[in-house]
């Protein structure tokens, strides 16, 4: 799971509500928009972030998929491909 992914990897995941969380990682923390897909993001698949901190969780993320989606400005957690977050 996306949660554990962060979790092994220094980050807490604190949940908000359904659809947000907040991460936190030492003197960092930011509350994200959680926006899940249940199938592999393509480059055209990649729009807009809904919120500033938006976090995309996905099965797979192909690294051109990921370059759109960083230059959009999101962060993402996908099981399978890059993962990054904007704080």
């Amino acid at each position: 799971m996306w949660s554990t992914l962060l979790e092994d990897n220094g980050v807490s995941v604190v949940p908000v509500d359904g659809s947000h969380v907040t991460l936190k990682r030492g003197e960092r923390s930011a509350t994200y928009t959680v926006v899940m897909s249940a199938r592999r993001i393509h480059p055209s698949d990649v729009a807009e972030p809904p919120a500033r901190n938006s976090l995309l969780v996905t099965p797979a993320l192909s690294s051109a998929a990921a370059a759109a989606a960083r230059s959009r400005g999101w962060s993402a957690v996908p099981e399978e491909g890059p993962a990054w977050l904007r704080f």
